[in-house]
């Protein structure tokens, strides 16, 4: 009975993510909840992950009115990537911000009030920069990514971690060669 009482008055729902249909299923980015995405490669696995921790991150421009969305909402909100380059992530970040369409940006056929809408996300960024955090991350083992993760959540207080993508390397093979396991169950 107090469960329901207190579920009634402080659902266990996290922040929202991109697609509705995962705020359905998972009831949000709850706190404590480590979620796996998989898809084939390039439907869009890591623009959705940037997007999110953006989403968590920054204020958004609204493109007709200039104004920022989600000013109230933002949380401490770690990037940690394995496949791409800083530029390419920095792209992103700026196309979510400034609701320009990130191919436009890579080709550089913005219009003027784009370009306007751009310069204002780089101010946005710069402002908020401290939410945001991007990693790189290459071959690492279980030891070196529970230090990270404990610096990071313990030391440096971010909530949210995006982690892009999971791969077996040469130190986390050794770490479980002798145990005979098989590389889905080393990931």
């Amino acid at each position: 009975r107090e469960n329901i009482e207190r579920w009634k008055i402080a659902p266990e729902i996290g922040e929202k993510l991109g697609r509705d249909i995962l705020n359905y299923a998972l009831r949000g980015a709850r706190l404590g909840t480590m979620y796996v995405l998989s898809s084939p490669t390039g439907h869009g696995k890591t623009r959705f992950m940037v997007s999110n921790a953006c989403q968590f991150a920054f204020p958004r421009i609204d493109p007709l009115t200039k104004e920022l969305i989600g000013k109230s909402e933002l949380r401490k909100t770690l990037y940690m990537g394995t496949e791409l380059e800083f530029e390419e992530i920095q792209r992103m970040i700026v196309a979510h911000v400034s609701g320009v369409d990130e191919g436009k940006i890579a080709y550089a056929v913005t219009t003027p009030e784009e370009d306007e809408l751009i310069m204002m996300a780089a101010d946005i960024i710069e402002h908020y920069q401290d939410n945001f955090l991007i990693a790189p991350v290459s071959d690492m083992s279980i030891g070196e990514m529970k230090s990270r993760l404990v610096k990071y959540i313990l030391k440096d207080s971010y909530e949210y971690i995006f982690y892009d993508y999971l791969e077996i390397g040469v130190s986390l093979m050794n770490e479980f060669r002798d145990l005979g396991m098989r590389n889905d169950e080393v990931l």
